[in-house]
């Protein structure tokens, strides 16, 4: 009896979620906001993302919106003493969507060998050429999605995925795995 009490509960808590989930999507389409137009976004993603940020005209520009979401870097200096150091404070709950989102942006399909965002995993490896860890080349990437959601939310245009630089990109990526 217990259990059959606790599957009924867990039917109707799903349910209540899919009734949460359509209400969200309607007050996503209220605002009018174009987020979910990047790649990897979905409209319920995008909603709490924007529920996290709030208003975006709080931030000046895109590298405040970086600072709040724990991604630019931290300067501690003292007399001739200069130290930047990886920043562990900010919206942290922002900036695991952010860190989700550049994640699943360098990544490939299971099995496949196509990546979801050509253009910043090439931009990734480009990085990690250049001298920086793996973790300093995703903190890059994540810099510039908060760019781009920065632009999205402030001038309210959808995310136009540049279909040029995208081939071009993979092209690059194939041919560093052919030399592999």
């Amino acid at each position: 009896m217990l259990i059959r009490t606790i599957v009924r509960n867990i039917k109707t808590n799903n349910e209540q979620l899919k009734d949460f989930e359509k209400e969200i999507i309607k007050l996503y389409d209220k605002l009018d906001v174009k987020l979910h137009t990047f790649i990897g976004l979905t409209k319920i993603t995008s909603a709490e993302i924007i529920s996290e940020i709030g208003n975006i005209k709080r931030f000046s520009n895109s590298s405040k919106l970086a600072r709040y979401c724990g991604v630019a870097p931290v300067n501690f200096s003292s007399g001739n003493h200069d130290k930047t150091v990886r920043n562990e404070y900010g919206n942290r709950k922002l900036n695991g969507y952010i860190y989700y989102l550049a994640c699943r942006s360098i990544c490939t399909g299971k099995g496949s060998n196509n990546p979801h965002n050509p253009i910043f995993l090439e931009y990734y490896y480009k990085k990690i050429e250049d001298g920086k860890t793996k973790r300093q080349a995703l903190t890059c990437v994540m810099r510039r999605i908060i760019n781009i959601i920065y632009n999205i939310l402030s001038k309210g245009v959808p995310y136009e995925h540049p279909s040029e630089l995208n081939q071009e990109c993979l092209n690059k990526i194939y041919q560093k795995m052919v030399e592999v």
